[in-house]
């Protein structure tokens, strides 16, 4: 019952925590990456299910890639399907339906970790000395009230320390920092339940129980950001040693593994897929820069409203912590809570080494692995420090609840209420927009210690009140707590835009294109569109069912970029762009469409170029012209003959060929495993052309060549997961 209870209240909570995200106020929405990166993705595989099509090819950018493996896709995520299913009957998918998934993730992160944290401090070493406290009061001849208040302090004080050790780690400033990389934030709400499954299955003695962490572990992998699974992985298996022992790490490395065998139906196509791209180093040389930690303790240091001014730093980071944490550091030094923290210090400990890199020793030992090059970075660590602050809070603050012999005077209660009351509205006003921002630089160090200050009055009060005065305490802390977390966590510049995505795309097919320019570039879906630094991002055009041979995604094929590395540069290393004089490049690639705005530095050159034709009307935002020497993303190499497109979607490409003699058909898509070719249904070799891209060889006369592309992998990982899953559920109904 009592879940139940936290889990509506908690949900009602995330709503009105990102009440001006949501209906009707819809005043700000999540940008960036969320809203150029994932959205498109997600768009794309919605359309794509909506006409009877499994999406395993994307044709969109860098002249073709992998859907199906692609992780930051999230497809086989079981909620990205629920996602699709709320959208049956529409036209496409709505950018807040994608905004409700992650801010529900939001939520499944508070929930999970207080599950996990009230039955982790329910079974503390507290409990035993409040246990004996109890005891030992009533022999003494303690009133029956003041007994009857302590044995009503330790009930709730598991209670209240999750609470709060949960607000942090859901509500905190690593997670709201994390909200535009939607994998991310659907990866880390799946912590918690992974630990809880080492608690439960060490407290049962059975290695069965591990089930929750199989499931968790598959979870946070399908959720679309490997690199965040990387870092559960090392924060489950330090969590169980150090609590349990090494045959219990040993236990939990295996219930990882197990996991990968329920996410095989990603992680197969991913592998197959990964062996072509372009290799990055992931990890960087670790994080030291001292502004960079002062915004754990410091929410505001770095300027980071909305509408801030003067002093706003456009680079600062905002990783709070909260006064629950704050206040839990300072009681675990005095009371010295070594051996129930051990679990939470020894996983922070871990996290701040990959993070800071101390003496270069990690770097050393990621270098020398290509696998951990591509997984590990110090940055996604810093989710490994929330987890901790989460249990660092919940056990120091339980033990303060449940240990102290100092009654707070009668007075105590009501000033607190009346304290946190003014302050709550306070930072409400500030926070509200149009009015003047907190305090930044070394004044922001005012707000996070009055908040410590209250909180520590608080629930000094709270130790020793009872009935609806504690009650009405307890709301007005936690109140307090979410007010503060909120003030400094949304509608910030880190995480929050002005306006509503869907309004803005309501209307127009292609908003800022002329319909008449627009459906012309649809018409020829064999031929692909340049963007320059003033047009779209590249993954944007998915919405609109054009293709680029540029983009932006890690799975850049390496000899993709080998090739136009050496014709044109990359801009940073996954950007490149293509200047307009540059003919021959664009004749490769397929281009004939030119997409740029008159405030361009290319836009004098397009209209002086004879070999380009500016499609009229040119009267919005965007311009674009024809490049006229174009030719399509397909080519008859041969002395005589020609090549007629017979059926063209993602998967599919078919051709009529006609030669007097032999030649070869080559097409202008990424040569990679799952393409195979039929030339009139007999099998055909596919070889590579330019080195990134494919062809067949064809004889003479007439001839029908069909490129099909089945994800590699992909079927058998399916069968795999399926089989993983029934072995999973069986072990989880097992009494």
């Amino acid at each position: 019952m009592r879940r139940t209870v936290v889990a509506a209240l908690s949900l009602a909570f995330t709503g009105l925590f990102f009440l001006e995200y949501l209906p009707p106020l819809e005043r700000v929405h999540v940008p960036y990456d969320l809203e150029g990166f994932h959205y498109p993705l997600a768009d794309y595989a919605f359309l794509t299910l909506k006409q009877h099509r499994f999406p395993e090819w994307d044709p969109t950018i860098y002249c073709g890639l992998s859907f199906a493996a692609n992780p930051q896709a999230a497809l086989f995520y079981p909620p990205s399907w629920l996602l699709f299913l709320g959208h049956v009957g529409q036209r496409r998918l709505s950018f807040l339906g994608l905004e409700i998934l992650l801010l529900l993730h939001v939520w499944m992160a508070f929930f999970f970790c207080y599950v996990w944290l009230r039955e982790k401090t329910g079974t503390a070493p507290s409990r035993s000395r409040l246990r004996t406290a109890i005891v030992g009061s009533a022999a003494a001849g303690d009133s029956g009230a003041a007994v009857d208040s302590r044995i009503g302090t330790g009930l709730w004080a598991a209670d209240f320390s999750s609470l709060l050790g949960a607000g942090a780690f859901a509500y905190g400033g690593y997670l709201m920092s994390q909200m535009q990389h939607a994998g991310v934030v659907m990866s880390y709400a799946w912590f918690p339940l992974g630990l809880w499954g080492v608690d439960r299955a060490a407290a049962g003695g059975t290695w069965r129980d591990l089930w929750r962490l199989v499931a968790a572990s598959a979870m946070c992998f399908l959720a679309g950001y490997p690199p965040t699974w990387f870092v559960l992985a090392v924060v489950v298996v330090v969590y169980a040693a150090v609590s349990y022992g090494w045959r219990w790490a040993a236990f939990a490395g295996a219930a990882l593994m197990a996991s990968l065998l329920v996410a095989m139906v990603q992680l197969l196509p991913a592998l197959e897929v990964s062996r072509f791209k372009t290799p990055e180093l992931k990890y960087g040389g670790g994080i030291h820069d001292a502004p960079f930690w002062i915004s754990y303790w410091l929410p505001n240091y770095h300027g980071l409203g909305l509408e801030a001014q003067g002093t706003a730093d456009p680079t600062g980071q905002y990783f709070y912590l909260g006064a629950p944490v704050f206040l839990a550091l300072l009681w675990a030094a005095r009371r010295r809570l070594w051996r129930p923290l051990a679990p939470g210090l020894a996983v922070a400990a871990v996290s701040l080494a990959f993070i800071t890199n101390p003496w270069g020793l990690v770097e050393r030992v990621v270098v020398r692995s290509s696998w951990l090059e591509q997984i590990c970075r110090d940055w996604n660590f810093l989710a490994g420090l929330g987890l901790a602050a989460a249990l660092l809070a919940a056990v120091s603050l339980d033990d303060f609840l449940s240990s102290g012999n100092v009654a707070a005077p009668g007075w105590v209660a009501p000033a607190v209420m009346v304290m946190l009351a003014a302050w709550s509205i306070r930072q409400i006003v500030v926070w509200l927009p149009g009015e003047p921002d907190f305090f930044a630089g070394w004044r922001a160090a005012f707000e996070p210690v009055t908040m410590l200050a209250l909180l520590a009055a608080g629930l000094w009060a709270f130790r020793t009140a009872h009935g609806s005065r504690r009650a009405a305490l307890a709301v007005l802390l936690l109140a307090a707590v979410g007010i503060d977390y909120k003030v400094f966590g949304t509608s910030r510049r880190f995480n929050a835009a002005p306006g509503s995505v869907d309004q803005f795309f309501r209307g127009a097919p292609f908003r800022g294109l002329d319909d008449r320019v627009y459906r012309e570039m649809r018409a020829h879906p064999e031929f692909r569109v340049a963007l320059d630094e003033t047009a779209l991002r590249s993954p944007e055009l998915r919405r609109y069912g054009l293709t680029t041979p540029q983009g932006f995604d890690p799975l850049l094929p390496a000899r993709y970029r080998d090739l136009i590395a050496g014709r044109a540069g990359f801009r940073t290393d996954r950007e490149f762009y293509i200047h307009p004089s540059n003919h021959a490049l664009l004749e490769l690639l397929g281009v004939r469409y030119f997409l740029t705005t008159p405030a361009s530095p290319n836009y004098a050159a397009l209209a002086s170029d004879p070999a380009y034709r500016k499609l009229e009307p040119a009267t919005s935002y965007f311009h674009a012209f024809e490049f006229l020497p174009a030719r399509p993303s397909y080519r008859w190499e041969a002395a005589d003959g020609s090549a007629e497109i017979t059926e063209w979607t993602p998967e599919r490409r078919g051709f009529a060929v006609h030669g007097v003699s032999a030649g070869r058909l080559v097409l202008i898509e990424q040569f990679l495993p799952g393409w195979e070719a039929t030339v009139d249904d007999v099998p055909a070799r596919v070889v590579s052309w330019e080195g990134a891209f494919q062809q067949v060889e064809v004889g003479p006369g007439e001839h029908r060549v069909q490129f099909r592309y089945r994800a590699a992998g992909l079927r058998l990982g399916a069968a795999t997961s399926l089989a993983a899953v029934a072995l999973l559920w069986g072990l989880a109904r097992r009494p």
